[in-house]
């Protein structure tokens, strides 16, 4: 995972990996938090498990993640 650091101060806060903007600019510290949250939870690792309703293997981003997206999407 890349390291995600929040730059800038005051009304110009930006999300940088290793020097180079990644998301914003964003008008405080606490959005640039919160954004920050949402592409770390989107740079999760992916691992094949199987789906609980299906026991297809699919590419799952967490523990969170356990159905295939057509039984998702049926369900």
């Amino acid at each position: 995972m890349a390291d995600l650091t929040i730059t800038g101060k005051g009304l110009s806060n930006w999300i940088t990996s290793r020097g180079r903007t990644v998301a914003g600019p964003y008008t405080s510290h606490q959005n640039a938090v919160a954004a920050l949250r949402g592409v770390e939870a989107r740079q999760r690792p992916v691992t094949i498990r199987r789906c609980l309703c299906c026991s297809e293997p699919f590419p799952s981003t967490g523990p969170g993640h356990r159905l295939c997206p057509p039984c998702r999407r049926d369900a």
